[in-house]
């Protein structure tokens, strides 16, 4: 009986130990490196946060009064009410409620114009809506 509660305590100590290994090759080391990350604290800190906050919201949206999943309804509600909203089309592309109050923009159905530039040695193709003012030579190179 003894031997058996010690194989256990050794397979859950080796499981432990390979979970904290897996984590901290993906969080601690560079890029599957033997470097370690310059801020790995704050980096880990964060990566746990993150997890148990989505864990928290993801429990929070199943409890059903709680303040997420009233939002989450409110949401599910207003999307509903304005797929049955009739939008008036004013311009290619875009759609608008009477009231003004909601719009949307198909960007399929906008005519564009491609301009072609080469910077650095790359060719680049930037889009811009037909009637707009194409960015200069200079703007893009400073972006690029």
């Amino acid at each position: 009986m003894n031997k058996t509660v010690n194989t256990i305590k050794i397979g859950l100590i080796m499981l432990v130990g390979f979970l904290i290994m897996q984590f901290a090759a993906s969080n601690v080391f560079l890029a599957n490196s033997p470097k370690v990350r310059p801020n790995w604290q704050k980096y880990v800190a964060v990566k746990i946060k993150s997890y148990f906050d989505s864990t928290i919201d993801q429990i929070a949206l199943v409890i059903p009064f709680s303040n997420k999943a009233v939002a989450l309804k409110e949401t599910e509600k207003k999307i509903e009410e304005l797929k049955n909203t009739p939008l008036i089309k004013t311009a290619p592309g875009v759609y608008a409620d009477s009231a003004g109050k909601y719009s949307v923009i198909k960007l399929d159905e906008m005519t564009y114009k491609v301009y072609t530039y080469t910077i650095n040695g790359k060719t680049i193709n930037i889009k811009v809506l037909s009637g707009g003012t194409p960015p200069t030579q200079e703007m893009l190179e400073m972006a690029y």
